[in-house]
């Protein structure tokens, strides 16, 4: 494994390969926070290449739109709904 890893030319590479469109600027900031994770990583044995693509998922995964959807395809469900059924109860 090299001793030197350039992190903005292996998330540049990784964004070119999956149609991930950020700015230089944000491509440096991502690169220097993995950069960082990578070295104070427990698992010494995993690529760098591995360790961007498995950071950069964690790091994007937001299951609030999901969440949001489903409640507006679903409102008997959603906790919202079903507070405001209660109180609608309650007041007639």
């Amino acid at each position: 494994m090299p001793k030197n890893i350039d992190f903005l030319s292996e998330l540049a590479r990784y964004n070119a390969i999956n149609g991930v469109s950020a700015t230089f600027s944000e491509m440096k900031k991502t690169a220097r926070r993995l950069e960082r994770a990578f070295n104070d990583r427990l698992d010494k044995a995993i690529e760098a290449s591995e360790f961007i693509k498995n950071a950069y998922d964690k790091e994007y995964s937001d299951h609030t739109g999901e969440t949001a959807v489903a409640h507006v395809m679903n409102p008997a469900e959603c906790d919202h709904h079903v507070s405001v059924a209660r109180r609608l109860a309650v007041a007639a």
